[in-house]
């Protein structure tokens, strides 16, 4: 079963009650890295495990606006090497805030 590296994009959502952040965020970008059959699994197996993450945990409950909706950047196919390379940690956001 091939790996993919997939970059989601999440937005409509609204935090400003971390302690890490200066500015309230509306959005964010993400990246994971699994194993399916295909592209189209491949997006539906990472936009399940990002929305896993905000249905409980730290950043469900410091989210006062919606369930962030997710779309995909980019999808990319990787060898074994990247795929062992890059799947860890397989978490954490790069999030932006509203200009």
């Amino acid at each position: 079963m091939p790996f993919f590296s997939v970059i989601l994009h999440g937005d409509g959502i609204f935090l400003s009650d971390m302690d890490d952040f200066e500015e309230s965020s509306i959005g964010f970008h993400t990246l994971r890295v699994v194993r399916a059959e295909n592209e189209a699994d491949a997006v539906e197996v990472a936009k399940n495990l990002v929305a896993a993450e905000w249905k409980e945990g730290p950043y469900a409950e410091a989210n006062t606006g919606g369930f962030p909706k997710l779309e995909t950047d980019s999808v990319r196919r990787l060898s074994l090497f990247s795929y062992l390379f890059k799947r860890r940690p397989n978490k954490g956001y790069t999030f932006y805030v509203e200009e």
